[in-house]
């Protein structure tokens, strides 16, 4: 009888288990779906020869852009985010960094952000990028097209308890005017 109460009570424990994770990884994917799918297509002010012309930046295993702060989660209007692993006391972890946008023309300093933990005991991240001339199945793991946004972005997180789902983030480009519209490099931009 107490064999079948411990089996009991540790099945319980793992059921408790896979439900947070589960919450954990509905709650993480819709905040980062919400702030990732509407990219600004503010220009830098500074053009690097090579860089990018719009205030994004897609590396294999960070992502940086500029983009709307939904109102339920803080104040709403343009942010500066940043979604990369980095080193915490426990080991790693998905952080988003965070900053109003006050008019910079370029991606700002990080070590000042505001962040938060997202995934406490992430193992790695690895992001892809595909844009409108691409097929759905390729991707890009660093964006180096200057002078368009990526239309989707492609998430992938590995966790100490084992790989998330892989997780697509189908972009838009917000226009200076605050509309969304596809992205296009013609005047005024």
């Amino acid at each position: 009888m107490v064999s079948a109460m411990f089996t009991m009570g540790q099945t319980q424990d793992r059921i408790d288990g896979q439900m947070a994770r589960a919450d954990e990884f509905q709650s993480v994917t819709a905040f980062v779906q919400a702030t990732l799918e509407n990219l600004s297509d503010r220009r830098a002010a500074v053009q690097e020869r090579g860089s990018s012309l719009a205030m994004f930046n897609g590396g294999p295993a960070t992502v940086e852009w500029l983009g709307v702060m939904p109102v339920r989660h803080g104040m709403g209007g343009l942010y500066f985010f940043r979604l990369a692993v980095e080193p915490e006391a426990a080991g790693q972890a998905l952080v988003l960094r965070y900053q109003p946008w006050g008019g910079e023309g370029s991606l700002p300093d990080w070590s000042s952000a505001h962040s938060r933990v997202l995934i406490p005991d992430a193992v790695s991240f690895d992001v892809g990028y595909g844009g409108k001339e691409m097929g759905p199945q390729q991707w890009e793991s660093v964006w180096t097209q200057a002078e368009a946004l990526p239309v989707r972005v492609r998430l992938n997180v590995a966790t100490r308890h084992g790989q998330w789902p892989l997780w697509i983030v189908a972009t838009r480009a917000m226009s200076q005017g605050g509309g969304r519209e596809a992205y296009s490099s013609g005047p005024g931009r």
